[in-house]
C-alpha cells in the first residue's frame, strides 16, 4: 500500500515513514503542502497522511485540491496534526478529511485506524460500483422494452397486412403465382421478425446476465488487444484501412475489461461497417491531465443524421412516437457500448457531420486508470 506522508518536521517526518514501512506500507515524504499536490498528481497513492500546518500550501486546502481533482476525490485522507480544537476538526471534515488523529500518533493503534479507514473506503467502492451497475442494467431493460416496442408494431402490422392480403387473393381465387407471390412476401416478414426476436434476445441475455463491475486491474492491452486482432480482420474484408494510435502499454484500467473490449468493438465495427472502401477508421487513446483516459473512433463515413443517432443512443422511445418500419431489432452496437461505458462511471459522446464522417469519443474516469510506477520512472 502507497501511503503519502506530509509535514514539514522532516525528523517526525521520516519517523512516521519508518513506522509505516515496518507495517508493511511503502511511505512516500512530502515536506510541503505543493510538494504532496505535485506527487499526488503524478504517482498513485491508497492513503495520505496529511499535517494541517504546512508551507507553501496549507494542509486545508491541500485537502480540498485533492478532492476536487477526478484522480484523487476518493483517496482515504488522514489528517494528522497537533491541533485538536473544534474548528480545526470541523474544518478538516469540512475539506474532505477521513479520518482525524492528533499528535503524538499511538502507535499502537495506527495500523487498526489505518485498516478500518481502508475498510471503509473499498466499502464506499463498492457501494458506488454497485449502484452504477443498478443503473445500468435499469437502462438495458428500458432499451430492451423500448426497442421491442419500437420494432414489433411495425412488424405485426406488415405481417397482419400480409396475411389480409393472402386472404383476399384466396377468397378471390388468384391464380397459384400470385398466391405464391404473397406467401413469399409473408415469409420474408415473418423471418424477419424471427431473425430480430433472436437478435434482441442475444443481446438482452449477453449483457443483462454479464455487466459484471469486477474490480480488475489489468493492463491497457487486455482491452485492446482483441478489438485490434478483430477490427484488422474486419476491416480487411471491406478494404477499409484501419489504424491504431494507442500509448505505450504503462496504463491500467480497472474494470470489467471483457466489456469495456466489447463497447470499443462495437464503435469500430460501426466505423468499418460504414466507411467508405479505401477510406480509414483510427482507434487512439490519451491520458488527460487531469488522469481520466479517452479514446475515439474515427471514421470518414456517411456520418449520422442527429435524429437517428438520438435514436441509436437511446432506444427507449415513448409509446406515442409513429412506429417506422425500417427501425429494426438490428443496430444495437452504440447503445450497447453506452451502457456499457456508463456502468464503469464514463461516457460515451458521438460527434458526427453527414458526408464527412463521425467519431466516438470513450470516456473513462480517473478513478479507472492508474500507471505502473516502475515503469512510468
Amino acid at each position: 500500500m502507497r501511503i503519502l506522508v506530509v509535514d514539514d518536521d522532516a525528523i517526525y517526518c521520516s519517523l512516521v515513514s519508518k513506522k509505516l514501512s515496518s507495517l508493511g506500507g511503502e511511505p512516500c515524504e512530502a515536506l510541503d503542502g505543493l510538494a504532496a499536490w505535485q506527487l499526488a498528481q503524478e504517482e498513485e497513492f491508497d492513503l495520505a497522511l496529511i499535517d494541517l500546518g504546512l508551507p507553501g500550501l496549507d494542509g486545508l486546502s491541500l485537502i480540498e485540491r485533492l478532492r476536487n481533482y477526478p484522480k484523487t476525490q476518493q483517496l482515504p485522507i488522514v489528517v494528522v496534526t497537533g491541533r485538536d480544537d473544534r474548528d480545526t476538526i470541523d474544518s478538516a471534515f469540512g475539506a474532505g478529511a477521513t479520518l482525524f488523529l492528533t499528535k503524538p500518533i499511538n502507535w499502537s493503534l495506527l495500523s487498526y485506524q489505518i485498516n478500518c479507514v481502508m475498510r471503509l473506503t473499498r466499502s464506499e467502492q463498492d457501494a458506488r460500483e454497485a449502484h452504477q451497475r443498478a443503473r445500468a442494467e435499469s437502462r438495458i431493460k428500458d432499451t430492451v422494452i423500448g426497442r421491442l416496442n419500437r420494432s414489433l408494431r411495425p412488424m405485426a402490422r406488415d405481417l397482419g397486412a400480409c396475411a389480409r392480403d393472402l386472404a383476399a387473393l384466396t377468397i378471390n381465387g388468384a391464380d397459384a403465382k400470385a398466391l405464391m407471390s404473397q406467401s413469399s412476401a409473408l415469409l420474408v416478414h415473418a423471418n424477419r421478425l424471427e431473425s430480430g426476436l433472436a437478435n434482441m434476445a442475444a443481446f438482452a441475455e449477453a449483457i443483462s446476465t454479464n455487466l459484471e463491475m469486477h474490480s480488475t486491474n489489468a493492463p491497457m492491452s487486455a482491452v485492446v488487444t482483441a478489438v485490434v486482432q478483430s477490427a484488422l480482420a474486419r476491416a480487411a474484408a471491406r478494404n477499409v484501412m484501419f489504424k491504431t494510435q494507442l500509448p505505450s502499454d504503462i496504463y491500467r484500467i480497472r474494470g470489467n475489461t471483457a466489456q469495456l473490449a466489447l463497447a470499443l468493438l462495437n464503435l469500430v465495427d460501426n466505423a468499418i461497417r460504414h466507411a467508405p472502401v479505401g477510406s480509414v477508421v483510427m482507434l487512439s487513446g490519451q491520458l488527460l491531465d487531469d488522469g481520466s483516459f479517452y479514446f475515439s473512433v474515427d471514421d470518414e463515413g456517411c456520418g449520422i443524421e442527429p435524429v437517428m443517432l438520438t435514436q441509436l443512443l437511446n432506444p427507449m422511445l415513448a409509446d406515442t412516437e409513429e412506429p417506422r418500419s425500417d427501425f429494426d431489432l438490428t443496430g444495437m452496437g452504440l447503445a450497447v457500448a453506452k451502457r456499457i461505458v456508463e456502468a464503469h462511471g464514463g461516457t460515451l459522446t458521438i460527434r458526427s457531420a453527414v458526408a464527412r464522417g463521425t467519431t466516438a469519443i470513450v470516456h473513462l474516469p480517473a478513478e479507472r486508470i492508474s500507471v505502473r510506477n516502475s515503469e512510468a520512472a
